[in-house]
Parts: structure tokens; C-alpha cells; sequence
């Protein structure tokens, strides 16, 4: 299906308010019998958000694998995450993918060089930040959030979608134990705990406006990556 892939990441960014009907529409040819199911079962907004979800991904995964959008199939790993089916077939021969999405935006990461997490989250999306750091951030990560109390929100949400995207990758999900320990403070930045996580991973960060966005992907070395969008800077 794909072969000799260059190792990089693609971060493909959408906002629902600027996809009109007529695109929208456009999609519903894309979806499988099952995802039919779930668009038809949603009330209009979610399924709104829903039908430009999978349209959008299933056209980016369809121009990544030279495959019509409506044939790509999709199966779940052990843990729930889902894949392309190719995947089991031809581990050498992979485009992996993850979504977020928060407010008026979603995300969807592609990769060709192994398991992806992304996830996107806005600095004003609540008033309760620090009783969550206190209760799922380890003390050295309280400690720096604080040592700029007008930088608070913004490394706090910046964190958060760090631990986030590393537990998408590894299709985990997030507990109590893991949002503590995944990250540490080194050099005056929010980094993976590589030693608690037993296993090299790699982030990066953006901001756009209120909205924050990181990814994660394993290995010891940064791959090739860009956002195919403007107005988003690399922190």
C-alpha cells in the first residue's frame, strides 16, 4: 500500500465554522456503514462536527495512501486506539494518525514514522486549573507553574496537552499516576519523563491565540514536522 515513506509528521488543523454545507455534504459518501450508524444516531451539531471529523481525515489519510477515501478501513487496537486495518498486515508500511479536537478547531496528526498523540486544549477553558495541577501535577511542576503567576494558564494548558499527547501515542489513556509522572521540569520546560515512561519519546508544542496544541511520537530524535496551517508558532 505505501512503501519507502519519509519518517515525518503532518498536523492538519480545521475549523468547523469555516467547512460550509456543501463540503460537509460532501462527506457523507466518505463514511463506512458503522460510522453512518453513529452520524445518523448524533443530534445536528455533533453530528455536524462528526461528518467534517471523518471526511477530513479519511481525505488526508486517502491522499497519504493513495486509497479512495470511502475504501479505508479502520480497526482498534487492544487498547481501543484506532489504526488503519493495513496496519496489521504491513507494520513497514504505516501512516498512523490521531485526533483532537477543542472549541471551534480540531486537529488531526498524520505520521509515517510510528505511534502519534496529539491533542489541542485552550488556555481560557476553565477556572480551575490550579486544583487540577495540584491534584494530578507532580511537585516540581507545581512549583514551576507558579513561578510566573501571569504565565500560569499558559504553561499549564501547554503541559497538560504534553501528558495528554504522550498517552494518546501510546493508547494508554491518562490516570492520576500517569499525569504525574509522564512529564518533569528540565532546563525551565515541561519535557517527557522518559526514564518513568521506560521508553524514548519526543514532543513538541505550538500556540495559536488561546489555543495550545503538542504532539508526541516515540523515539530518541525529532522527525520532520510542520502545521499546514498559518498563525501557529513553535514554542
Amino acid at each position: 500500500m505505501i512503501t519507502k515513506l519519509v519518517p515525518e509528521i503532518n498536523l492538519h488543523i480545521y475549523r468547523y465554522a469555516d467547512v460550509d454545507s456543501e463540503q460537509a455534504d460532501s462527506f457523507i459518501s466518505y463514511l463506512s456503514a458503522e460510522e453512518h450508524l453513529k452520524y445518523s444516531a448524533l443530534s445536528a451539531q455533533p453530528a455536524r462536527q462528526y461528518l467534517i471529523e471523518r471526511g477530513f481525515l479519511r481525505k488526508v489519510l486517502a491522499q497519504c495512501t493513495n486509497t479512495p477515501a470511502e475504501n479505508l478501513e479502520f480497526v482498534k487496537t487492544d487498547s481501543g486506539k484506532p489504526q488503519l486495518a493495513e496496519l496489521e498486515s504491513d507494520s513497514e508500511s504505516m501512516v498512523r494518525f490521531n485526533l483532537s479536537h477543542c472549541d471551534e478547531l480540531f486537529v488531526c496528526a498524520v505520521s509515517t514514522c510510528g505511534e502519534i498523540g496529539v491533542d489541542v486544549e485552550s488556555s481560557q477553558r476553565s477556572n480551575q486549573f490550579e486544583k487540577i495541577a495540584d491534584h494530578y501535577f507532580s511537585d516540581d511542576e507545581k512549583e514551576f507553574l507558579k513561578q510566573q503567576t501571569e504565565l500560569f494558564e499558559e504553561r499549564f494548558t501547554q503541559a497538560w496537552t504534553i501528558k495528554e499527547a504522550i498517552g494518546k501515542m501510546r493508547g494508554t489513556g491518562v490516570n492520576k499516576t500517569f499525569l504525574r509522572n509522564t512529564t518533569q521540569v528540565h532546563q525551565g520546560k515541561i519535557v517527557p519523563n522518559v526514564a518513568w515512561l521506560a521508553e524514548p519519546v519526543v514532543t513538541r508544542s505550538f500556540k495559536c491565540d488561546k489555543h495550545f496544541m503538542s504532539f508526541a511520537v516515540s523515539g530518541e530524535a525529532m522527525p520532520a514536522h510542520q502545521v499546514l496551517v498559518s498563525g501557529w508558532s513553535e514554542l
